[in-house]
């Protein structure tokens, strides 16, 4: 589509599917770049262009400059856009992050930290250690009985032996007392 005027260049970026910011946003880079010209056109040859020479300028602009002139717009939309929402998306990612499973895990860390600290755990191991203490004294006490009979590890497996009868073993003479007279 030919543009003649700045009516027409902002025709065009009205009709390039773009909200009507982005539109605006494009139309005012276009007149930043129009304005720049304009000061060019004045150092160089010493006064501001006359009308038909600014329409001669419009004319001549390339398709590809009015469309590089709306892609600026586009990216400076999404960076102001950016900026403004930084503050919300940053809420936002801590909230999920908050909520998600490795919101969790942090808390649980937390959570094991603290239960884990020396202070929470010390009488807790203190009871433990005099548990486990007792417990080693009354198996030492055990093992002491056991091998107080026989000092074999295994005497505990063996059957008892039963005991020799009187019949089966002679009884000892005893030597006769002389007589006191």
């Amino acid at each position: 589509m030919p543009v003649d005027s700045d009516r027409d260049v902002f025709a065009r970026f009205q009709n390039e599917g773009q909200p009507p910011g982005i539109a605006l946003l494009a139309f005012a880079r276009y007149a930043e770049a129009k304005y720049d010209w304009e000061a060019h056109y004045q150092d160089r040859f010493g006064r501001p262009p006359d009308a038909p020479e600014i329409e001669d300028w419009i004319q001549n602009l390339p398709d590809s400059r009015l469309s590089a002139i709306l892609a600026e717009a586009v990216a400076y939309f999404g960076e102001l856009a950016a900026a403004y929402m930084e503050p919300r998306i940053a809420a936002e990612r801590q909230k999920a992050i908050d909520s998600s499973i490795v919101g969790d895990v942090q808390g649980m860390v937390a959570q094991v930290k603290k239960a884990m600290s020396f202070w929470s755990t010390f009488w807790a191991n203190v009871a433990a250690g005099i548990v486990a203490s007792f417990v080693f004294a009354l198996l030492i006490v055990f093992a002491a009985l056991i091998f107080n009979k026989d000092p074999s590890p295994f005497s505990f497996l063996r059957q008892p032996q039963p005991a020799a009868t009187p019949a089966s073993t002679p009884a000892p003479s005893l030597p006769a007392r002389p007589a006191v007279p």
